[in-house]
């Protein structure tokens, strides 16, 4: 099957386009780089927009001062403070950036081999 039938059918919503993709040699490795491509860029890009948040808040906490009462503000603070530590710490972002990673490529491995082993019984 050409890429071009695949893409028809996709777009036809063909239902039976997945049976005809698990026959397809390479298909489930392709998936599953695809796949663990996606949750690594999504891990990291989170890590990053945390971060990125700390600091915004970190720089621009003068701002809320005048919203909030001294004891919310202190406490603001404090929490700022604390979440900056965690982040600012290279080993511990390190190794739960690679410890979400390999869950996440973990647990997307075993339901990928689920869903193959269910899609070959059924065919």
């Amino acid at each position: 099957m050409s890429e071009r039938q695949i893409f028809s059918k996709i777009l036809r919503l063909d239902k039976y386009i997945y049976n005809d993709l698990l026959n397809l040699n390479g298909a489930l490795q392709k998936g599953i780089a695809i796949y663990l491509a996606v949750a690594t860029l999504t891990t990291l890009s989170a890590f990053r927009f945390f971060n990125g948040m700390i600091e915004f808040l970190e720089s621009n906490i003068v701002l809320f001062q005048g919203e909030m009462s001294e004891e919310e503000f202190q406490m603001f603070r404090s929490l700022i403070d604390e979440l900056s530590v965690i982040f600012v710490q290279q080993d511990s972002t390190t190794s739960v950036l690679i410890s979400s990673i390999v869950s996440t490529s973990v647990t997307t491995v075993v339901g990928l081999v689920i869903c193959f082993f269910d899609s070959k019984i059924s065919v």
